[in-house]
């Protein structure tokens, strides 16, 4: 019994490193051609994993309640899907949170051409 255990253990383990393994891309969230990534700067598993952890700490808002996710929600194409955003202690915005899929490649962020 216990070695059926910790074969089963051992096989969820591998399917779950695996599935871990295969990043999203464009083409998978929005059915984009696939970002460029610069030769001398490859996009890694770990690199990956340290934008996940950046993207969801809360120490980079104003009062550190809030993470980049809470506006920008992967299940919504890293877009909050309101018509005015809603940040920190409640306040509202006066624009709604835009996606973040390619913005590195951006050279202007918003409909004004801010930067």
């Amino acid at each position: 019994m216990r070695a059926r255990h910790v074969l089963g253990l051992a096989l969820l383990t591998s399917v779950v490193s695996a599935a871990e393994v295969r990043l999203p891309t464009s083409r998978d969230l929005l059915g984009l051609p696939p970002v460029p990534v610069p030769a001398d700067n490859p996009l890694t598993l770990e690199k990956a994993r340290l934008g996940r952890k950046l993207f969801e700490d809360k120490r980079f808002s104003a009062d550190g309640t809030i993470s980049c996710a809470h506006c920008h929600k992967p299940e919504r194409a890293f877009q909050d899907g309101l018509p005015v955003s809603e940040g920190i202690q409640g306040q509202k915005g006066t624009r709604n949170a835009p996606t973040v899929i390619n913005a590195a490649y951006f050279t202007t962020q918003f409909w004004d051409g801010r930067r």
